[in-house]
C-alpha cells in the first residue's frame, strides 16, 4: 500500500435573525504518510472570531509516546493546550503516563435565564499543569486492574473585563487517586466488564453556562 492523503473540509453556516456564524475547517489526517493530524479552522460568531490550529500524533516517540496541541487566536484573547504521554497500547501494557498544560487569557461571556445577551463579561487568565500516571497490576486478555493517581496545580482568576491594573494571582491544586479493573466472562466472548473508581477528582471547572 501507499501513504495517501486524507484531507477534509468541512463549511457550516447558521443564520439566525440578523446574527450569522460560520466555520470553515480543513484537516488533514495522516500528514505527509506519518499518521499525523493537522487542522486549521476559522469560526466567526456574534461573540468572537477564532483562528485554531491543532496537531496530534499517537505515536510520535519512540512509537509509543503522543503529541497534541491546540493554539486558537482569538479576536479576544488566546488559548493553548498541549499533551504529552503514553496510553496503554493494549491488554498487556503495564504503564501509561501523561502531562498536559494549559494557558489560557480570554473573554468569558455569562448568560442567564436563557437570554441571548451576556449578562457579564469577564476576564479569564489561567496557567495549569496536569501529571498524570498509571500502572497495571495485572494484565493479560482475560483482563486488567490498574491504579493510578493524577496531580494538577492551577492558577486561574476572573474579573470584570473592563478592570485595569494588576490582575489577581491564585493558585491551587489538586490531587486524585484511582483504580480501574476489566475482565472478560470466562462464558462469554463478549465485551470487557470495566468498572473504575475515584476517590477524588481534580478541580473543577468554575461556573456554568459560559463561553
Amino acid at each position: 500500500t501507499k501513504d495517501g492523503w486524507s484531507t477534509r473540509t468541512d463549511f457550516r453556516f447558521r443564520s439566525s435573525g440578523d446574527e450569522i456564524a460560520f466555520t470553515i475547517r480543513v484537516a488533514e489526517r495522516n500528514l505527509l504518510g506519518t499518521a499525523s493530524t493537522a487542522a486549521f479552522e476559522f469560526r466567526d460568531d456574534p461573540d468572537r472570531s477564532t483562528i485554531a490550529l491543532e496537531f496530534e500524533r499517537s505515536r510520535l516517540i519512540a512509537n509509543t509516546i503522543g503529541l497534541g496541541m491546540l493554539y486558537e487566536d482569538r479576536s479576544d484573547g488566546t488559548v493553548f493546550n498541549a499533551v504529552v504521554g503514553r496510553p496503554f497500547l493494549s491488554l498487556e501494557s503495564r504503564l501509561s503516563y501523561g502531562v498536559s498544560g494549559t494557558v489560557r487569557d480570554a473573554r468569558v461571556l455569562r448568560f442567564r435565564d436563557g437570554i441571548r445577551t451576556a449578562s457579564e463579561t469577564l476576564r479569564q487568565r489561567r496557567t495549569s499543569a496536569r501529571v498524570a500516571g498509571a500502572w497495571a497490576l495485572k494484565t493479560g486478555a482475560e483482563g486488567y486492574l490498574r491504579i493510578g493517581g493524577i496531580g494538577e496545580v492551577r492558577r486561574e482568576d476572573f474579573r470584570d473585563d473592563s478592570l485595569t491594573g494588576p490582575f489577581p494571582e491564585t493558585v491551587t491544586g489538586a490531587a486524585s487517586a484511582l483504580a480501574s479493573t476489566s475482565t472478560v466472562p470466562s462464558t462469554t466472548r463478549g465485551p470487557l466488564v470495566s468498572v473504575m473508581v475515584s476517590p477524588g477528582s481534580p478541580l473543577k471547572n468554575p461556573g456554568s453556562n459560559v463561553t
